[in-house]
């Protein structure tokens, strides 16, 4: 699994990168909202939103490979 979640990593863009490395040191929303410079905090939750799905897609649809 952490081989997967790796290779789909390194294809996320930048701001995906940014943000879930932000999340990981344990920063909080409004406090990535000032490093990254959004606007809105809605933005952070989209921006979150929309990595956390493109991270399950790259992934390839399922947090944990399931044995065949």
């Amino acid at each position: 699994m952490l081989d997967r979640l790796a290779r789909a990593m390194q294809q996320l863009g930048d701001r995906c990168r940014e943000l879930i490395r932000l999340k990981l040191q344990g920063k909080s929303f409004p406090e990535i909202q000032k490093i990254m410079n959004a606007g809105a905090i809605n933005t952070v939750y989209t921006w979150d939103f929309r990595c956390r799905k493109n991270l399950l897609e790259l992934m390839g649809g399922d947090w944990e490979q399931r044995k065949k």
